[in-house]
């Protein structure tokens, strides 16, 4: 039988697509990514909602997501994680505090499932990743706070969040790091690759803080941002990403 995944509706990035994170973390965890592992997700095209993709295996372990047309959206690897500019975690009260009201009516995907402020909580993670008043210069970070809860839960231990949704967490606040997300651009941005690696679980109702900044200067339509996600009492981090983004003209 062939290996799909599916990307159900609740997890759109903009409406009829779906989100970036999610699409990454599913094929990931397709090529065998648990703990510990790292991959790097190339999207090819906007990942339909709903649709079964055919999951092709290389003999070298990488592999790609076909459509029912048979067009390649996403393709992956495992690859060593290697992030080499790892900036000091924002604390809860810093998270709490620089978390940005986006207005449904500015907001590019306003009903994206992470970062979408038409979103109910509950429905959407409703992560609003701001700037961090007291971090500056090469100290800058932008921030958001997360309480995961129940409905994300993994089947095989509901008291974790599945695999695929720590991946979308830590997406979304790496693009609010180096795009205007109120309406105040002629651009939007859409995720083009993304490498992450989750070090721990994430705890359903656990409190955690995305910390994210810009990691090198954007190059024509390409901007480059990362993010971590560790726990808010603690610090430990628990998952890391690297992504490059694309600026697109707003509808």
């Amino acid at each position: 039988m062939n290996q799909h995944i599916h990307i159900a509706t609740r997890f759109c990035g903009p409406p009829t697509s779906g989100n970036g994170g999610v699409s990454a973390g599913l094929l990931a965890a397709a090529l065998g990514c648990g703990l510990g592992d790292a991959a790097e997700i190339r999207l090819h095209a906007m990942p339909p909602l709903d649709t079964d993709l055919v999951i092709e295996h290389d003999a070298d372990g990488a592999g790609r997501a076909i459509d029912p047309d048979g067009s390649v959206v996403l393709s992956g690897r495992r690859v060593a994680w290697a992030n080499e500019e790892r900036r000091r975690p924002a604390t809860w009260d810093d998270a709490v505090a620089s978390a940005v009201p986006f207005d449904p009516d500015l907001h590019p995907y306003p009903t994206c499932f992470v970062c979408g402020p038409a979103r109910a909580d509950g429905d959407g993670l409703r992560l609003f990743a701001g700037a961090v008043p007291s971090r500056e210069g090469a100290d800058a970070v932008f921030a958001a706070p997360w309480v995961p809860d129940p409905s994300l839960a993994d089947p095989a231990d509901p008291s974790t969040v599945r695999a695929e949704i720590v991946w979308s967490a830590l997406d979304c606040p790496s693009g609010q790091a180096v795009h205007v997300m109120d309406g105040g651009s002629a651009e939007a941005v859409l995720l083009g690759t993304i490498a992450a690696v989750r070090h721990a679980p994430v705890r359903v109702g656990g409190r955690y803080v995305a910390t994210a900044w810009e990691r090198a200067p954007r190059d024509g339509r390409k901007l480059f941002s990362a993010c971590t996600l560790t726990e808010a009492d603690t610090g430990t981090l628990v998952g890391e990403s690297s992504c490059v983004w694309i600026a697109v003209p707003r509808s």
